[in-house]
């Protein structure tokens, strides 16, 4: 049997006069890790 897991993830942006900025991490822990945007597994 094969489970199926729904992923998700999102880009957030915001606009600051006349720039778009998206909203992003940096993991404080592991700072040679790359920006990371929002996402992960949905629960239905």
């Amino acid at each position: 049997m094969r489970l199926m897991v729904e992923k998700v993830f999102a880009y957030i942006l915001r606009e600051k006069g006349e720039q778009k900025q998206l909203l992003a991490f940096a993991h404080k822990d592991f700072q040679d890790i790359s920006l990371q945007v929002l996402g992960g597994a949905l629960e239905v």
